[in-house]
């Protein structure tokens, strides 16, 4: 009776475990979208100085299009190069001032790690 209880309460943590990491909506292997960085932008409130109107430095995130343009000082995303890609080195703290410039909380390595995957991959919009 107990290995039966044992082996039923294992199989029911492990669907717990995958159920779990499967509802995170990306697809295990399938790069990160514009949608999953933009989900992160706006958990740190990033569009507060990063918006449509009047975008600090001139660089807006609320859109694709106006992210990959980049700021007033040049490109912030160089599409398959994280490490380059000066968004990357300011939320790591690898360029000042960090961001976002309210943190902590910083964006935590997973979610560093999302937004890496997505330039890795050519930062597509979808």
């Amino acid at each position: 009776m107990r290995n039966i209880f044992a082996a039923a309460a294992c199989v029911l943590i492990l669907s717990l475990f995958i159920g779990l990491n499967g509802a995170s909506g990306q697809k295990e292997g399938a790069a990160p979208t514009f949608a999953d960085v933009s989900a992160i932008f706006s958990k740190y409130n990033c569009t507060l100085c990063h918006g449509s109107v009047k975008a600090s430095y001139g660089l807006a995130l609320h859109k694709y299009e106006s992210l990959m343009k980049g700021s007033k000082n040049g490109p912030v995303i160089v599409p398959k190069d994280p490490a380059k890609s000066m968004l990357v080195r300011q939320i790591k703290g690898e360029k000042q001032p960090r961001m976002p410039i309210n943190g902590p909380p910083w964006v935590t390595e997973n979610e560093v790690q999302v937004i890496e995957k997505w330039i890795a991959a050519g930062a597509a919009k979808e």
